[in-house]
């Protein structure tokens, strides 16, 4: 898809609020906090460029605007930089999946633990039998609304569901992002989940993930997800 550098820095502004802020941003904000080089008109003009493009879409509370799926995983492929994760988080993971190198069913209860304490969402095992999952404190953090993370629950709890949408796109080593809205299910459309593929101990693969709002901070979860991934990778030729 083709936009324009303003275009792109209109769209990133809009998508680097709505993951701060959670409401619908209009043209005085990105004005206000976002040096993108255009009058307030002109950002409406752009905004419903993009809106007809698909990726934003009116918020029915308010004027403003929230990026839709595949807003923001236009921002995934072409607009989001990556954060870098701390050298003491990442020697630490390191030298827990050392410590408990022989003890596999305890490795991915810490490593899940692990996600939970750093990246402060809900983390997933996901295997060909079954998942099961740890933190599901913070959904009631990410998400006011109980029901939705009733539903949420419950369809966690059906395994088959998730584990076969997952296992369809995963491959191992690479880190995913699958958008609730990209689902056919309408309890997870404000979810995001973030996985990857491992192989411990050069056992069965797994799916490790974290689930959470779409507006989770993607730029800062991922490279942590990524770097699960890498050492466990590298720690394999030492098994």
């Amino acid at each position: 898809m083709d936009l324009s550098e303003r275009q792109k820095n209109i769209l990133l502004a809009i998508i680097n609020e709505f993951i701060t802020s959670d409401i619908p941003v209009g043209s005085e904000i990105v004005t206000s906090k976002y040096n993108v080089g255009a009058s307030p008109a002109t950002i409406r003009y752009e905004m419903v460029r993009l809106s007809e493009k698909g990726l934003l879409k009116k918020s029915y509370a308010s004027a403003g605007r929230i990026p839709t799926a595949l807003g923001i995983r236009y921002y995934l492929n072409s607009l989001m930089d990556t954060s870098d994760v701390d050298v003491l988080l990442e020697v630490r993971l390191r030298q827990l999946i050392h410590k408990l190198r022989y003890e596999r069913d305890k490795l991915i209860k810490e490593i899940l633990l692990f996600l939970v304490e750093t990246t402060k969402l809900t983390s997933l095992l996901i295997t060909q039998s079954g998942m099961t999952y740890s933190g599901v404190y913070h959904l009631l953090d990410q998400f006011e609304d109980k029901e939705k993370v009733k539903q949420i629950l419950l369809l966690l709890d059906d395994t088959n569901i998730l584990r076969d949408m997952i296992h369809k796109y995963a491959e191992l080593g690479e880190v995913k992002v699958l958008i609730g809205e990209e689902t056919s299910f309408q309890s997870l459309a404000d979810t995001a989940i973030i996985y990857t593929k491992v192989n411990i101990q050069n056992s069965e693969p797994v799916i490790i993930a974290t689930i959470g709002s779409k507006r989770v901070n993607y730029s800062e979860v991922i490279p942590v997800i990524k770097m699960v991934s890498q050492a466990i990778d590298q720690k394999n030729s030492g098994w």
